[in-house]
């Protein structure tokens, strides 16, 4: 693939329809530099004034958007030297920020740079941190998803600009399953389906590449003249193209020539992708030399060599020097490690004189301080000493005192629940002795003595725990007063199945309120409930 060709497709794609910096206002055309920064000067003007306003207020954010903007714009006029250091200069800012929504849009521009000017390791590293950080951000809800797929079509684009193509098809797999989950419109998927084409074309695999390259013509030319997306029918050049060297591959050479020169029609009529004219022509003049039409593929082939020269040599000039550039990030960061290197040597020299400098001061100063605290210290100590051991004595008694009374009323509740499931038993047996007058006289009065567990076992409980429930309620007005009786039970330890009997209710409700009671405690995931409790 030729860097013209990538410009078209990286401009058209990523900034056009994933990106939501440029939104396709902008597109190439086959005038020299001079004529189109002539033609979008007030566009340049426009995007220069806001990075210039954002610099006036101080605002680092809206500069790395604006800088961003500068850096595509000057990438859609091919003066990838200016616009590799809008986007460095972006990125070094972003980094300052420490802002993730920002570091990601500007990784990604940053490292499409890089791979559009055949720098594989900087645009690997750039483009796979991109991808990462709209990983996370995604699903937090900062970025739209669609930018995700952004991110992946970007990794895709790169790999096959390296004839990675495998790799490439994995990555554009990602975007397929993004797209499918979130519906997008057919457009969008077209794009995605001619990607595809090209890499099944590229890895020699014709009859697979026709599917996809065939749906997306579909989409492209069913776009209506009043459509919002008209623009986009302009992709049909790129398309007819690829279906053209596709048939070349698969040997049906009349619907090669058919599609060939329904891209240089297209290219003709609408005047964009002009950029695209000379690989079209150098790969219609190889098909029209395979098919021996020898006087009209030489002529093809010096349309495509004179448009070169005429399109691209004034461009090459102006990025000649690309190689030797580095990005004002690059330099930034130099620029700071010399810095602290020369600060390191400074506080190297100086550093004996400082520390003889500070101990003696810090002597001094203890000398001055110890003799006065020794004797009071000593004093203090011993006094706080022995307030210290009646303190924790008389602690350790009421904590042990509670702890045995606490396992007491764990111990006696329990046996009253061992009591109520063993009159449980007693009462479905007397129940299925219908016929029994002594089984009726029996249920009856086991009805007239029973008393509610919760009751017996709460009474006990705030004998014993007095202050329990009024702290509870002092730290937590919300709690219900179903909370508190499930505090009550989590502070002496009992199981789900424990508590379930108690209260009345299932193990599955005693859970819930387990959880419900976390939520509106407030408490992280790290602090044990019924540790946290049973410290109240």
């Amino acid at each position: 693939m030729t860097l013209k060709e990538y410009r078209s497709i990286l401009t058209l794609v990523i900034a056009t329809i994933f990106s939501q910096l440029t939104s396709g206002q902008v597109s190439l055309n086959s005038r020299n530099p001079e004529e189109v920064s002539k033609e979008n000067s007030p566009q340049l003007q426009a995007l220069e004034k806001a990075f210039t306003l954002a610099d006036n207020q101080g605002n680092d954010s809206l500069k790395v958007s604006a800088l961003l903007n500068l850096s595509e714009y000057n990438q859609t006029t091919q003066n990838y030297s200016s616009a590799f250091e809008y986007a460095g200069e972006a990125l070094y800012l972003a980094e300052e920020l420490k802002d993730s929504v920002l570091l990601a849009g500007a990784c990604q521009i940053f490292g499409v740079l890089n791979y559009m000017l055949y720098q594989k390791n900087d645009a690997n590293f750039y483009l796979q941190r991109a991808l990462e950080l709209h990983k996370e951000l995604v699903p937090k809800h900062k970025l739209n998803v669609h930018r995700l797929v952004s991110a992946y079509f970007s990794v895709t684009l790169s790999h096959r600009h390296f004839k990675e193509y495998d790799k490439a098809l994995v990555y554009l797999d990602s975007c397929y399953f993004i797209s499918d989950t979130i519906n997008t419109n057919p457009v969008n998927m077209g794009y995605l389906d001619v990607e595809k084409g090209i890499l099944l074309s590229s890895l020699n695999k014709p009859k697979e590449a026709l599917k996809p390259l065939n749906s997306a013509k579909k989409v492209f030319e069913e776009i209506k003249p009043t459509d919002k997306k008209i623009s986009d029918k302009e992709y049909l050049v790129i398309i007819y193209t690829y279906l053209g060297i596709v048939q070349k591959q698969l040997e049906n050479y009349s619907a090669s020539i058919n599609y060939f020169e329904r891209a240089l029609q297209l290219l003709e009529t609408k005047k964009k992708h002009i950029d695209l004219s000379p690989f079209i022509h150098e790969q219609y003049a190889l098909l029209l030399y395979q098919i021996k039409q020898y006087q009209k593929a030489y002529t093809h082939l010096q349309l495509s060599k004179n448009m070169n020269e005429r399109y691209f040599s004034t461009k090459a000039i102006s990025n000649n020097d690309f190689i030797t550039i580095r990005s004002r990030y690059m330099e930034d960061i130099n620029q700071k490690n010399d810095e602290i290197i020369k600060q390191n040597l400074e506080l190297a020299k100086n550093r004996q004189s400082i520390i003889m400098f500070r101990a003696i001061l810090y002597s001094v100063f203890l000398l001055l301080i110890i003799g006065g605290l020794i004797v009071r210290n000593r004093y203090q100590a011993k006094k706080h000493k022995k307030e210290k051991q009646l303190n924790l004595q008389k602690q350790k008694e009421s904590e042990k005192l509670l702890e045995l009374k606490n396992k007491e009323l764990t111990a006696s509740t329990l046996q009253l629940i061992e009591k109520e499931e063993m009159m449980i038993t007693v009462r479905e047996y007397l129940k299925s002795q219908k016929d029994n007058r002594e089984s009726k006289v029996l249920l009856n009065a086991l009805k007239h003595n029973e008393n509610s567990l919760w009751d017996d076992f709460n009474t006990r409980f705030i004998a014993v725990n007095k202050d329990f429930y009024d702290k509870l309620q002092e730290q937590f007005p919300k709690l219900s007063h179903g909370d508190l009786k499930i505090c009550a039970l989590i502070k002496l330890n009992f199981s789900g199945k424990e508590m379930a009997h108690l209260l009345g209710i299932s193990t599955d409700s005693v859970h819930k309120a387990r959880h419900r009671l976390r939520k509106k405690m407030d408490l992280d995931r790290s602090i044990n409930l019924t540790s946290y409790i049973s410290s109240i």
